[in-house]
């Protein structure tokens, strides 16, 4: 992670580093934010990069209205199937994208899209 962050450039040196990959297939779009994690001694994963913001959205813009899921930090809001946003816990963890812990079996909505 430090080699991806060294190699770019930063015009503002105070903000934190941050690494955004993005990838869109057809309709659906997706953005991925990774920076470091605070500096704590006792771990032995001080350079492993952690998932800082993740966001999924329909069509070429992302928007309010076009945003299926969006996480950014403990929690994470998704778009079910009747339109409604829903906020939840992010239970996924800092090194693990959202796709899976969005699912709901019984009312998968929009996000059906993001099943591996």
């Amino acid at each position: 992670m430090p080699s991806i962050l060294w190699s770019g450039e930063r015009p503002d040196r105070k903000a934190p580093m941050r690494c955004v990959l993005g990838a869109a297939v057809h309709d659906l779009s997706y953005e991925l934010v990774l920076g470091l994690p605070r500096p704590d001694p006792s771990s032995p994963f001080t350079l492993d990069p952690q998932i800082k913001q993740e966001t999924a959205w329909v069509g070429p813009k992302r928007s309010r209205h076009s945003t299926i899921v969006d996480r950014a930090g403990v929690s994470a809001t998704a778009t079910d199937v009747d339109d409604n946003l829903v906020t939840f816990p992010n239970d996924s963890g800092v090194h693990t994208i959202t796709r899976g812990s969005v699912m709901d079996e019984h009312r998968p909505g929009p996000t059906g899209h993001l099943r591996g």
